[in-house]
């Protein structure tokens, strides 16, 4: 395995002839250094800390297929960020999809009082 230099940050640019099992490492070690600041996010969006726990890992399963390489922790963490937030988002849209009207499951449930 060889790496790349990048001449302006001095920082490895680029791993060369990774297996897919050492992507997924590689992705993985990237992950869990950024892991807190998405735990934090998802927990602002959806106000809990099961459903931002459950977005967290919709977010790796779906950003470990799709990780394009990034040079800069930064660029790979915004780009996190952006798929938590869309994970959030479609799970606040199920929830709400599925909590239908209160007041109605009341009716259906107990007779209306005369």
């Amino acid at each position: 395995m060889a790496t790349i230099t990048n001449p302006i940050t001095a920082e490895p640019a680029v791993e060369l002839c990774l297996s897919p099992q050492e992507r997924l490492a590689e992705f993985d070690e990237r992950f869990w250094r950024c892991r807190g600041p998405l735990q934090f996010t998802a927990c602002l969006i959806l106000g809990g800390t099961d459903e931002a726990e459950r977005a967290v890992e919709h977010c790796w399963l779906r950003a470990s297929r799709n990780s394009p390489h990034f040079e800069r922790e930064g660029e790979f963490r915004s780009w996190l960020l952006r798929v938590l937030i869309n994970e959030a988002v479609a799970l606040l849209h199920k929830r709400h999809k599925l909590a239908p009207d209160s007041q109605a499951i009341i009716r259906k449930i107990r007779p209306a009082h005369r």
